[in-house]
């Protein structure tokens, strides 16, 4: 309908920072498919999918990767819900496993090349932010953004904090600017894998 069409997101749009942008950048776009192929030919994935076809069968998924698997699964367990009929929590955390690790290797876990194309356009924002709060050339004191399970995957790859699973629901990346009494300036980044816990206490951070 027309008020469906009037609140769509578009996706890939050349002014997109916090998601890697392919249609940006043809570099990029190579450097996604070469990491694709690759990925997908490891042994876990091929185990993995065989696994899918045999315990469950086929679907929209096998025209992609194992991210669009393994993506309702995550929905329904974050949600308390049980998984479908022959669908184990053993199979789950392995395309839960494939998923982040298809993700990781796409965005420049291991590739530093990668990993600028993916995350530089993000990070020079908030670069530009920081620096403009410090010269007083901004007085905005709080920017929330929305953004995507893969968007805090790259943030935490480039902020060089550890993370080994898919992020949980609500998870989120906390960026402080931070001034101290003798006014020295400190930057503060705090995840939190899931929604923050009542001690306020991250589950991983760097200053």
């Amino acid at each position: 309908s027309e008020s469906l069409r009037q609140v769509e997101v578009p996706r890939w749009e050349a002014t997109e920072v916090l998601v890697a942008n392919y249609k940006r950048c043809g570099r990029l776009r190579q450097l996604f498919h070469e990491k694709v192929a690759s990925t997908v030919a490891e042994k876990v994935f091929v185990e993995t999918r065989a696994q899918l076809l045999q315990s469950y069968g086929g679907g929209e998924w096998e025209k992609t990767t194992l991210i669009p698997a393994g993506d309702p699964l995550r929905s329904l367990r974050g949600h308390g819900w049980p998984l479908p009929r022959g669908i184990s929590i053993e199979l789950a955390d392995k395309l839960d496993y494939c998923g982040h690790r298809l993700v990781d290797a796409i965005q420049g876990r291991d590739d530093r090349e990668v990993l600028i194309l993916s995350a530089g356009l993000f990070l020079a924002e908030m670069d530009d932010r920081i620096s403009a709060a410090v010269e007083g050339k901004d007085p905005l004191r709080l920017a929330i953004l929305s953004a995507h399970d893969v968007s805090i995957g790259t943030c935490l790859l480039a902020f060089d904090l550890p993370s080994h699973t898919w992020p949980a629901f609500a998870s989120s990346v906390h960026v402080e600017l931070l001034q101290s009494k003798v006014g020295s300036w400190f930057v503060r980044i705090a995840f939190f894998d899931g929604s923050p816990p009542p001690s306020g206490k991250p589950s991983a951070e760097r200053m």
